[in-house]
């Protein structure tokens, strides 16, 4: 049997890589927040850039933007993650409107009292971003990373 979908109307095989199979049409656009929770642990990494990946294609990025934007949802991870008690869970969320895409994640963090020293600044001097916003806020450690959607 071919890999793929069966369309159970007209009894044939959409193929990987051909038309999109019919409960996920390719002409629509992603909701305006698409989130995930995974185990705060670097292993989980892969499968935020990749769901990051997917709503900032879905969203209408090249691919190119796509790619960095799978880039900072790596470096927030890395940042944050080390910051975690054992157990939490990572929070994240890509969320745009007409003009920006946000990028965000938060954990609960193992010592509130500890200083954040995360090196996100880099991102906005490369161009990468337009800004970055990481906070401690009662025991939850906060990131925001926002990106100017290109025109047209």
């Amino acid at each position: 049997m071919s890999p793929g979908w069966r369309d159970a109307a007209s009894g044939r095989n959409g193929l990987i890589g051909g038309s999109p199979p019919p409960w996920r049409r390719s002409d629509e656009s992603l909701p305006a927040s698409v989130s995930l929770q995974v185990p705060a642990d670097i292993g989980f990494v892969p499968a935020i850039r990749s769901a990051v990946g997917v709503a900032a294609r879905g969203i209408g990025l090249d691919l190119v933007s796509a790619a960095q934007l799978r880039r900072v949802a790596d470096e927030l991870a890395a940042a944050l993650i080390p910051h975690a008690r054992p157990w939490a869970h990572l929070d994240i969320a890509i969320d745009h409107d007409d003009e920006d895409v946000y990028l965000r994640m938060a954990v609960d963090q193992v010592d509130p009292d500890r200083s954040l020293r995360l090196p996100m600044s880099r991102l906005v001097l490369a161009g990468i971003v337009d800004s970055v916003d990481v906070q401690s806020v009662d025991a939850r450690v906060y990131g925001v990373v926002q990106r100017a959607l290109p025109a047209g």
